[in-house]
């Protein structure tokens, strides 16, 4: 069996990753599966490949190739080439919950080309998460085989908002809490405090954490 097991990445301040300069990185990545793992009050943020002919992958986390078993929590994650979570490779069994993910190509992006295999919400639990885009090109949720649909379509609990303004209300399937301004103090320039008044304060399921303590002794 696999000897690895109970990895535990928290609060840590990860930043001014790949400068774009390189392609294929995320600020924290996993890979192959172990059990007991947990990304939880991290900060990451300014992860840029590079942008040229052949870029890609420029990610906040980046779980890959059969990664599975980890608990994904109360992380900021902002200011990315391509996917605040990518999750690729046939992963399983990650719980994505309560974490604040914006200005990012994709929020949450993926999927796997093996076998024709595709997650499926028994694969990717995500729930009561904050989703943030600041342009029409940006996506919340995205599969290689179908854009924003497939985990939107069986995920709840989420809070998506757009500045931009670029989405329906039909697009989010109903959700309840698609258009929800969070009210954080500024956040498009990297300043997440959360207003007096905002909805995050009885927004059913997500509880308010301090991150202030990321990256600190």
């Amino acid at each position: 069996g696999n000897l690895v097991s109970d990895i535990k990445v928290r609060y840590n301040l990860v930043y001014d990753i790949g400068q774009g300069v390189i392609s294929d990185m995320g600020g924290i990545y996993s890979s192959g599966w172990q059990k007991g793992g947990e990304i939880i009050g991290n900060i990451v943020h300014d992860v840029y490949r590079f942008d040229g002919p052949g870029g890609y992958g420029g990610h906040c986390l980046y779980f890959d190739q059969g990664s599975a078993n980890h608990i994904i929590k109360n992380n900021l994650l902002y200011n990315c080439s391509d996917d605040g979570i990518t999750v690729t490779g046939c992963c399983s069994n990650l719980s994505i919950s309560n974490n604040i993910i914006g200005n990012a190509m994709h929020s949450i992006g993926g999927g796997c080309n093996l076998d024709g295999y595709w997650f499926t919400a028994e694969d990717l639990k995500i729930n009561h998460n904050i989703f943030l885009t600041y342009s029409a090109e940006s996506v919340f949720l995205y599969s290689y085989a179908e854009k924003n649909q497939v985990w939107l379509r069986t995920e709840s609990d989420n809070l998506f908002y757009d500045y931009s303004g670029s989405y329906t209300e039909e697009e989010f399937h109903n959700n309840e809490y698609y258009d929800e301004d969070p009210m954080f103090k500024d956040s498009a320039n990297g300043d997440f405090t959360i207003l007096d008044g905002s909805p995050l304060f009885d927004l059913e399921g997500f509880e308010i954490f301090d991150f202030s303590g990321a990256g600190k002794q």
